[in-house]
């Protein structure tokens, strides 16, 4: 779960994603899917979550085929 100030979880998650951490890229894709610390954005969204299941983590499979 992000911290509550996610605005800070944002700019960590992004430097965690760069560097193609699956925990990051989803946890990311997450906060962009629900506005946190973000503007919602679905496509985002999506785009961190696919990253994210080529870097094998199964959860965030999922979530991107429920984005279809």
């Amino acid at each position: 779960m992000p911290p509550k100030n996610y605005t800070q979880a944002v700019k960590y998650y992004k430097l965690a994603a760069k560097q193609d951490d699956a925990d990051a890229q989803f946890a990311l894709g997450l906060l962009y899917k629900n506005g946190n610390g973000v503007k919602k954005n679905y496509n985002k969204a999506k785009k961190l979550y696919a990253k994210a299941c080529d870097n094998k983590l199964e959860l965030a499979c999922d979530l991107y085929n429920e984005l279809g």
